[in-house]
């Protein structure tokens, strides 16, 4: 009852108020028109004026927020194909890395076939992480850019056998030069240029070698001796029937020689005809048997080439990367002092220089080499040493005077000095097999073969016993650099490849070094907000890998 006459009193207050104003409150805010039927209609101009602007406001930031995302997308792209081509070179073979100091990709992973398609599905999958933070997580949160690979391609890349092998060449000079040291390379830069200096005095000094080959053989001399015996028999059998007991003169200038003397001449003939392998390295040497399969080497077969090859190394025919190239045979591959006992074949260093296929044959040939250098500079120092000379003379007279044939001497002493200079390199090479240093000139003191001690080669021990060790002098390692300085850079790369691949085979049949990868270029395209589609395109070289990863990048 309160509650009611309080309502009341309420709306007649109301009603009161609305006649003093002469209107409703209302109509003075919103103007109205009559309609038929006496009702009103009241216009909305303010609220259709907020809904327009609104809609105005909403668009902008609508634009504004798109624009952002695909800006966000667009980095968050470029950051994917940097990251997804980093994740990929950190998967460089470790088996050349930590054998050969070498970068690179195995693009076949072992089957012996490229498999570009597999290093495209390795990229995107790693693109995926970055554009999709949630791939791969239990609880997947909500991606706040919508971002999708819709193609792309790989549309380069450069293999190690590219450019003739200079590829991998380049990285190896370049882990010499990072390793080595400037110091380091200028001495091996002297240290060639010595060597071509003694290359040159080798060429002629085998020059002088040859001349003196050409000339009589001792099969000459031995039948000159048997013509002139005949003759002094004859003149003997004259000289009985003319009553004349006494020597002939032949055999009268014999008697001047002393008793002790030994001809050398066929103890150095019978060395000659032994094979240089039992000769210096002995019939108790232990060599390896390997040998490469020929027909399965990458220089012998085709070897696959990369497309579009990126930044191609400049400089690799230059006297100081050759010489660091031949540096790193020597200290990446074995030879027989060093022998390579994990590889295909142990004499690595000798395979480069002579191509033959087993070890056997290949340190037969190095020994054939050495004892023709050093024999050449035997025969040189034995000419000029008054010492030498002097024997050299003696022995030359006293063995035309024992031959009957003394007008031969200059003959005799030609064969002799060539023969003395061969023992003394017999002697030379065993030494260096034997990880032994000798001096590139002799003197006479280090001088190790004395005419008398000849025979005593065909001795068991009896190299063994002159072989000495000259602190100062060179060793095996030393004219393998020599060699390796003047034969063919473009072969040596070549069969370092040979080498490298044979090597890996042994624990991964299907290596193949013509598939490894050392740069790449990749295109993707990237839609972003089902809006716009993104592209990016990345390069990326071992060399720039190492770096980004020494800076922490």
């Amino acid at each position: 009852m309160i509650g009611s006459s309080i309502d009341r009193s309420a709306m007649n207050m109301a009603g009161k108020r609305k006649k003093e104003c002469g209107g409703s409150l209302l109509s003075e805010a919103v103007p109205a028109k009559k309609k038929a039927g006496g009702s009103f209609v009241k216009k909305a101009s303010i609220t259709i004026y907020l809904s327009l602007m609104l809609m105005l406001i909403v668009s902008v930031i609508s634009a504004s927020v798109l624009s952002v995302k695909v800006q966000a997308g667009r980095s968050r792209v470029a950051n994917s194909v940097d990251q997804a081509m980093f994740s990929l070179f950190a998967q460089y073979d470790r088996d050349l890395f930590s054998k050969y100091d070498v970068f690179f990709i195995d693009g076949a992973s072992g089957s012996g076939d490229m498999k570009i398609g597999s290093i495209y599905e390795r990229l995107t999958d790693a693109m995926e992480y970055i554009l999709k933070p949630n791939k791969g997580t239990l609880i997947g949160g909500r991606n706040l850019l919508s971002l999708s690979v819709t193609e792309g391609a790989i549309t380069g890349y450069t293999l190690a056998t590219d450019v003739n092998g200079g590829i991998y060449a380049s990285q190896a000079v370049d882990y010499m030069k990072e390793t080595a040291g400037i110091q380091l390379i200028a001495l091996l830069l002297d240290k060639y240029r010595r060597s071509a200096g003694i290359t040159e005095q080798q060429e002629s000094q085998k020059g002088l070698l040859d001349e003196l080959q050409e000339g009589y053989s001792y099969e000459d001399i031995e039948a000159m001796s048997g013509e002139a015996r005949i003759a002094d028999a004859e003149e003997a059998a004259e000289l009985a029937e003319a009553g004349y007991e006494g020597p002939t003169e032949a055999e009268a200038r014999a008697e001047a020689v002393p008793d002790d003397f030994v001809n050398p001449l066929p103890f150095i003939e019978e060395l000659r005809r032994l094979s240089v392998y039992d000769l210096v390295l002995g019939t108790s040497a232990d060599v390896s048997e390997k040998e490469l399969d020929g027909t399965s080497l990458v220089s012998s077969r085709g070897a696959q080439s990369g497309v579009g090859i990126i930044d191609v190394p400049e400089g690799l025919d230059t006297f100081e990367t050759g010489i660091i190239y031949n540096e790193y045979i020597l200290t990446h591959f074995g030879n027989y002092t060093d022998p390579e006992r994990e590889g295909s074949v142990e004499y690595q260093a000798e395979y480069i220089l002579q191509g033959k296929p087993s070890d056997r044959e290949n340190i037969e040939d190095m020994i054939t080499k050495l004892l023709l250098a050093r024999e050449a500079s035997n025969l040189v120092f034995l000419y000029s040493s008054p010492t030498k000379s002097a024997e050299l003379g003696a022995a030359a007279e006293a063995i035309s005077i024992l031959l009957y044939i003394p007008f031969a001497e200059p003959v005799i002493k030609a064969l002799l000095a060539s023969g003395w200079a061969f023992c003394e390199s017999v002697v030379d090479v065993r030494a260096l097999l034997r990880g032994k240093r000798i001096p590139f000139i002799k003197s006479d003191d280090n001088w190790q073969v004395q005419l008398a001690s000849i025979p005593d080669l065909l001795t068991e021990g009896g190299i063994d016993n002159l072989t000495g060790n000259d602190g100062n002098g060179m060793n095996y390692t030393d004219y393998l650099r020599i060699l390796l300085a003047v034969s063919d850079r473009q072969t040596h790369i070549s069969r370092s490849l040979d080498l490298v691949e044979s090597t890996i085979r042994r624990k991964r049949p299907g290596f193949r070094i013509d598939c490894c990868i050392e740069s790449l270029t990749a295109e993707f395209s990237v839609r972003s907000e089902n809006y716009v589609t993104l592209t990016e395109e990345e390069t990326m070289r071992y060399r720039d890998f190492v770096k980004k990863s020494e800076s922490g990048s």
